[in-house]
């Protein structure tokens, strides 16, 4: 099965919704560990006014660089802007499951973009 996000307007509906389930889950528990590696940090800084305590395990948990190693994302530009996405929706309002599927309709339309301008460079 193709899981090549720049590809996913050509893959199989049903393959391509058991991927965006998958994808969608995965976001879902990212944005419930970061939030939960948010409250450990603001308590470990609790009266720490340079707020320098950092939970590092945070760092080591999941993480976005697997999901876009399964997308086949390498470009550390692109993955940059797709970090980007995903920290812009994290802090909005919703549930996390709201939230998840925001951050991958807009992963899905950037990855579109992505594909153009390497169309276009060609």
């Amino acid at each position: 099965m193709n899981t090549n996000i720049y590809l996913h307007d050509k893959i199989e509906k049903s393959d391509f919704l058991r991927i965006k389930k998958f994808i969608d889950n995965y976001l879902v528990k990212q944005i419930k560990l970061q939030e939960l590696f948010n409250e450990i940090n603001a308590f470990i800084n609790y009266k720490n006014k340079k707020n320098d305590n950092i939970f590092l395990s945070e760092t080591e948990v999941m993480g976005l660089d697997n999901i876009f190693l399964i997308l086949g994302v390498i470009d550390p530009e692109q993955i940059q802007v797709l970090k980007d996405v995903f920290f812009m929706h994290l802090h909005s309002k919703g549930t996390a499951r709201k939230r998840a599927e925001k951050i991958s309709k807009d992963w899905l339309f950037q990855a579109l973009e992505f594909r153009d301008q390497n169309d276009k460079t060609k």
